[in-house]
């Protein structure tokens, strides 16, 4: 038998540490606040000390209450993401886990997608734009895509997707100011994850930008989507951005260059043959 005190004192403890109020606590658990009170008698009782200062003006954590308050916010956020990991995986047996950046999700692998889910394809795909590679390690994802190449872990499986070719590109309206040689005018857009890719570019093209517009975003899909509204180029990979190339939405007036970084795929070995079989069938899906 474990030596703690019972939990739902230890839960209405919580609250009422949370609020600074008995009160509170009594609302939020439909309680009287004599029985709050009580709950958490019973609690000083099994410690042997009090945790709350009782004043006229209310009530105020002791010391030791503090510290139960610290360690009761920790264990119940434990408890409460556990068991949400197993709700999810109870209702969803299917379901595959996708670490990416939003910038590859929103401008290439959902485009890629298009036709992809029919009637027999019974799964679900949960989509994790925030995921690392400490994601994939922890089991929080199936799958994860980065620009990123590690390969020192015998659990995680991984291949290259695409070996790099970046180039410049702006909307169509735009190449005006590139073929006319109007390089001050131009403004130069940044992103963060890909923040060298600028000088990467120039050193493979030979060509010099003397500028002095940048703007810098977070991730490349909002450079990408400042250079559709006119407000300057920006480098991508060709992968990335072929779709909108195809449609006419952006422009890359100097082509592609290959360049030294490739974009991977890991996968947890330890999956089902059915998820493995699903995965498989949407890389080939986004890579065809």
């Amino acid at each position: 038998m474990r030596k703690i005190p019972p939990l739902n004192a230890l839960k209405i403890f919580d609250i009422a540490a949370r609020y600074k109020s008995f009160s509170s606590a009594a609302s939020e658990n439909h309680m009287t606040k004599g029985a709050i009170s009580q709950q958490i008698k019973v609690l000083e009782n099994w410690f042997e000390f009090e945790l709350f200062n009782r004043t006229a003006n209310g009530i105020e954590l002791t010391d030791n209450g503090s510290n139960l308050m610290k360690t009761c916010n920790l264990a119940f956020s434990i408890i409460e993401r556990q068991c949400e990991d197993l709700k999810r995986k109870s209702n969803y047996r299917n379901e595959i886990i996708i670490g990416c950046s939003s910038s590859l999700l929103s401008y290439w692998f959902l485009p890629k997608l298009y036709g992809f889910f029919s009637a027999d394809k019974k799964f679900t795909l949960n989509y994790n734009s925030q995921a690392s590679f400490q994601s994939i390690i922890n089991g929080e994802v199936d799958f994860f895509i980065s620009g990123e190449k590690i390969s020192n872990y015998s659990f995680i499986d991984y291949e290259l997707l695409y070996k790099d070719e970046i180039g410049l590109v702006c909307s169509v309206e735009y190449k005006k100011k590139i073929f006319n040689n109007d390089f001050e005018e131009i403004t130069l857009l940044h992103s963060k994850s890909r923040y060298s890719a600028w000088n990467e570019w120039c050193c493979l093209s030979n060509i010099i930008l003397n500028v002095s517009n940048e703007i810098i975003f977070d991730k490349l899909s909002l450079a990408l989507d400042a250079a559709k509204l006119n407000l300057g180029v920006t480098i991508a990979p060709k992968f990335v951005v072929e779709n909108d190339i195809d449609k006419g939405l952006l422009y890359a007036p100097f082509g592609f260059l290959n360049c030294s970084s490739g974009t991977y795929l890991y996968t947890r070995n330890n999956l089902s043959n059915d998820k493995k079989t699903i995965i498989n069938e949407i890389i080939s899906k986004v890579k065809g």
